[in-house]
């Protein structure tokens, strides 16, 4: 039988799960889940993927991400392999670790990254006996589960490791402490109002999304009779502005000059922000950016890696960003 062909394109959204062989256990340990987090970290940064949740169950595991360079095929088999390796040495075992391919669904991210993130994030709950319990304290319970991202989005209490800023966006708010709040409210409406998964609405195993985006896939399925194990690229899929227009788009939104930014000193907490926000608010591929600013790929990867963490660490700055980046979304839309 055809194997359903990966849907890739720059900018693609994806809800990704992948299942143990067998029904067996995919973290078999502790020390086994905090090393494939530990992976999946590294892998994200590596192949420039914006990760916007994740959640590690028994035998299997979700991740909701975004592929601005069209690579999640690469990603995916490069974090498999690497944590396949490792469980089967840690454990003495053999064979085959993940049952058959990883799914992935592309996702219509204006319309259900926010439903997706929040039923990955409530997965723990709707296991025996948690369906039976209060609300509050089912919320409690997704909260702190040390194995998912919902903590990142709610409580901040540990060193986030994926980007809330997209979701909370979604919901309207306008600061970090405004975006936990109303994230929290999410979470509780959908456990009163037990909200049924969104993925109930995925179209031919590939794709989630509304009438338009659903023209858009099936245009790219079309392109693909065989449906194939080949990787469909998409690259006319979301209208690109020229990278000077967007440069100078976020240089107004952090009210900031060219040449400070381009300037080499060390440090320049102004030049990162800019790379910051045009890799994690634009989208922008790292090899635009850093022709831009004349440095490469690699270093730009690393000034985004410093502003995320001064972001995260800095309450004021975090503000000042999310500030830069509602008022970037609004000229990007023009």
């Amino acid at each position: 039988m055809a194997r359903q062909a990966r849907i890739e394109y720059p900018g693609a959204a994806y809800h990704v799960t992948a299942r143990g062989n067998d029904r067996t256990d995919v973290f078999p340990t502790a020390a086994d889940r905090k090393h494939y987090l530990q992976l999946l970290g590294e892998s994200a940064a590596r192949h420039d993927v914006v990760l916007h949740a994740y959640m590690l169950m028994g035998d299997h595991y979700h991740l909701v991400l975004r592929t601005p360079q069209a690579n999640l095929s690469r990603f995916m088999h490069d974090l498999n392999t690497a944590y396949a390796v490792w469980v089967n040495r840690q454990n003495a075992r053999t064979g085959h670790l993940l049952e058959g391919r990883y799914r992935a669904i592309v996702i219509d991210e204006d319309a259900y990254l926010l439903a997706v993130t929040a039923h990955v994030h409530l997965n723990p709950v709707r296991v025996k006996p948690w369906p039976q319990r209060g609300v509050e304290e089912r919320l409690e319970r997704a909260e702190t589960d040390p194995w998912s991202s919902c903590g990142d989005y709610t409580r901040g209490e540990r060193p986030p490791s994926v980007s809330c800023d997209a979701v909370w966006r979604l919901l309207g708010a306008t600061t970090r402490h405004d975006g936990r709040s109303r994230y929290r409210q999410l979470l509780r409406d959908w456990l009163a109002e037990d909200r049924p998964s969104p993925l109930l609405g995925v179209q031919k195993g590939a794709y989630l999304g509304g009438a338009a985006f659903a023209d858009r896939m099936e245009s790219i399925l079309r392109k693909n009779d065989r449906l194939s194990d080949q990787v469909v690229a998409y690259r006319q899929w979301i209208p690109r502005r020229p990278m000077d227009e967007v440069f100078h788009i976020v240089l107004e939104a952090c009210g900031v000059s060219e040449d400070e930014v381009l300037s080499h000193h060390k440090p320049n907490l102004a030049r990162d922000m800019v790379m910051y926000l045009c890799r994690e608010a634009a989208g922008r591929e790292l090899r635009e950016i850093g022709l831009v600013l004349g440095v490469k790929p690699a270093a730009v990867s690393l000034a985004v890696k410093r502003a995320g963490q001064r972001v995260r660490q800095d309450a004021a700055l975090g503000e000042q960003v999310m500030a830069a980046r509602s008022q970037m979304a609004k000229r990007l839309e023009d």
